[in-house]
């Protein structure tokens, strides 16, 4: 006998339409030209975003992780602490560069076709419960978030994303799945296969195990039946993802050791907090909307006399715990970033947006589906997304970079329309004029020089403060993966010894590292400041002991 499924769906009123259902054609059917409309707008405003925004460290890694000719390759780069992902990210990107192109937008079109999935995704779940208006409240409130900027960044986040907007929409297909057993079965396999999928982008997606879980748990103790179907889609891609994953871990504690990498990133409470800054406060005046409006809709009920009850909070029970459990995100990551010793960064948690987009869209939707309150709501979104394109649009029209904040450094990203070293300008005046060493003492300015600035590549080098630098340790170990060219990565003590006269440069937030050259026995004969960063030409001097 099979397990209960969820409860059935809302029962609303709805208009008589002139044509029945079944004889619309197929092109009318649904709301196929909504979602055509955004899914249009969708890839103009995120490709044009991807063109202007130049690779970012972490990106570099994907990029030439996803050029070596074979997977045996590849698995050894990633055995050997290359990169901290599983391989399913580099082949996707492989394939992206087949059919795309290498460029900015065809190396990000997997991140950038995941989020688009997502958001589809997330206006099907809603749409079933609380209508197509209320579902274009989810589908648009991601664009909103501080997940967005992961919708092209050519990282597997964007494309967890995705999948988990498929094994969200699965799972709710098999609770409502009642006419055909083999339907059912059907379902259950995507469902699996989407976690599976997840899971092999990136170690935390197996963190988006944990609502489902906790959901199925609620929904045995309330039926007081185990749905063993589910409960083994659910657990199945588990043990082959925990099989790739170990040797991986190894690679990650054994390069970060001893690092302050690994001290900085431990996970704790107050991270979690940290967690729903980074995600909400792009959003936050459309939130304090919500909770206006809404309190306006109660305070309005109060007066009228009626019941403060929700319609269809009881039958769409199943999806609200889901919803909130995926709030939780972050609480699941850092139990288990204590339980394996990894680290904690808010990117790695972004699903939890999925179920703040179903709760707004649930919430709008409280009293009926076209109410203004709804209404309203989706008409605010839309109108804020499509000014943040209008915007993106005016900036690339004049000339100008759109304004990029890199969450985790909170350092400005360069999209200057055509000339990716202009932030580095200062640099690149001071380099052609003087023929000397260039130090560079951050690791993602050194990676991005390389790539964007191929004429002084031969004398540019990475220097650290010491042997615990994490970037230090990761440059020399993957040389034979990485474009790092051999012996161009130093502490400063080393690069000073080698290199009598040269230019020192480092962030402005960095000045330590300066000091810290001058103690070892540099002197400054110039120093120039532009934007973020020290230029300064040092000319070493033995210390007398």
């Amino acid at each position: 006998m099979r397990a209960e499924a969820c409860d059935p769906p809302i029962q609303m009123q709805t208009p008589t339409l002139r044509v029945s259902r079944a004889r619309r054609p197929f092109w009318l059917r649904g709301n196929l030209w909504l979602l055509f409309g955004f899914s249009i707008f969708y890839f103009a405003d995120v490709c044009l975003r991807a063109s202007e925004k130049y690779f970012w460290y972490d990106e570099f890694f994907t990029l030439h992780l996803s050029r070596l000719p074979g997977f045996g390759l590849l698995w050894q780069a990633l055995r050997e602490g290359a990169d901290f992902n599983p391989p399913l990210l580099y082949l996707l990107t492989k394939a992206s560069h087949a059919v795309f192109g290498s460029g900015l937008i065809g190396t990000r079109m997997p991140e950038i076709a995941g989020f688009w999935v997502f958001c589809l995704c997330l206006f099907a779940f809603v749409n079933r419960r609380a209508g197509a208006v209320a579902g274009s409240i989810a589908m648009l409130f991601p664009m909103l978030t501080g997940a967005f900027y992961y919708a092209y960044e050519a990282r597997p986040y964007g494309v967890v994303l995705g999948f988990c907007g498929l094994a969200l929409l699965c799972w709710q297909k098999v609770c409502w799945e009642r006419s055909s057993e083999t339907r059912r079965l059907w379902w259950l396999a995507g469902f699996s296969a989407s976690l599976f999928a997840a899971f092999m982008m990136h170690c935390y997606a197996l963190v988006i195990l944990a609502p489902f879980a906790v959901t199925e748990l609620w929904r045995t103790i309330r039926s007081g039946h185990i749905d063993k179907p589910m409960w083994i889609a659910l657990l199945a891609p588990v043990v082959p993802a925990l099989l790739m994953y170990v040797p991986l871990l190894r690679s990650y504690s054994s390069l970060t050791k001893g690092t302050d990498f690994a001290w900085g990133t431990m996970p704790n409470w107050p991270q979690v907090t940290n967690f729903y800054v980074f995600l909400l406060k792009p959003c936050l005046i459309i939130l304090i909307f919500v909770a206006t409006i809404l309190v306006i809709e109660q305070f309005r009920e109060i007066r009228a006399g009626k019941i403060l009850a929700a319609k269809g909070t009881t039958s769409a029970a199943p999806e609200l715990v889901l919803a909130v459990c995926f709030i939780a995100l972050p609480a699941f990551g850092v139990m288990l970033g204590k339980a394996v010793h990894g680290p904690f960064f808010s990117r790695y948690f972004l699903s939890a947006v999925a179920g703040i987009c179903i709760l707004a869209g649930f919430a709008a939707a409280m009293r009926n589906r076209t109410s203004w309150m709804t209404m309203a709501l989706a008409a605010v979104i839309a109108s804020i997304v499509g000014l943040q394109f209008a915007s993106t649009v005016w900036h690339r029209y004049r000339g100008w970079g759109e304004p990029v904040i890199e969450p985790v450094s909170g350092m400005s990203l360069d999209t200057t329309p055509g000339d990716p070293l202009d932030v580095h300008r200062y640099l690149v005046a001071e380099a052609r004029k003087k023929p000397l060493p260039i130090a560079v003492t951050i690791s993602w300015d050194f990676f991005y020089l390389l790539h964007y600035a191929p004429q002084f590549a031969s004398r540019i080098y990475y220097i650290a403060p010491s042997e615990r630098d994490l970037a230090l340790r990761g440059f020399r170990q993957d040389q034979k993966w990485l474009p790092v060219p051999e012996n161009r990565v130093l502490t400063s003590e080393e690069f000073l010894r080698a290199f009598p006269h040269s230019l020192i440069y480092c962030d402005r937030n960095k000045e330590k590292t300066l000091a810290d050259i001058v103690g070892l026995g540099g002197q400054i004969q110039s120093l120039g400041i532009f934007d973020r960063h020290f230029l300064a030409e040092v000319i070493a001097q033995p210390v007398r002991r």
